[in-house]
């Protein structure tokens, strides 16, 4: 909090162009990915979905039951690591066999990772099974 005006301003390079309070926050969501896969190498599933929802709440902004397209921001420049939250969580929910949570995961991951196999495998793996 205190140390907010520092990060108020243009950069110099190599981040020339960007601000300091963009790039700390895309490093924060950098880093909460990078957790989220290290604990899941760990197999701490409850960690995972501890540390990956409190997140995805704080990125929801306390909305609650949003379609995955008003969840997902387009154009974020954090975009492939937040789709990483959400997949390695979703993993995490599968692990639990929660598949009902992980497949709410995943259709907002896939708009973020729309070319990651890894996500699609997933949804094919927590699909409902009929019959």
């Amino acid at each position: 909090v205190h140390g907010e005006g520092f990060f108020e301003r243009p950069l110099t390079p190599p981040l020339e162009g960007q601000y300091g309070s963009m790039v700390r926050t895309v490093l924060r969501v950098r880093l909460v990915a990078n957790s989220l896969l290290a604990y899941l190498k760990l197999k701490e599933w409850d960690m995972v979905t501890y540390i990956g929802m409190r997140t995805i709440n704080i990125l929801r902004g306390g909305q609650e039951n949003l379609e995955p397209e008003q969840e997902a921001s387009n154009g974020w420049i954090a975009g492939s690591e937040t789709g990483k939250i959400y997949y390695r969580t979703a993993v995490a929910f599968k692990e639990l066999d929660d598949k009902y949570e992980a497949r709410r995961l995943l259709k907002v991951a896939v708009l973020y990772l729309p070319n990651d196999g890894r996500v699609r495998e997933l949804i094919r793996e927590c699909a409902l099974r009929l019959g």
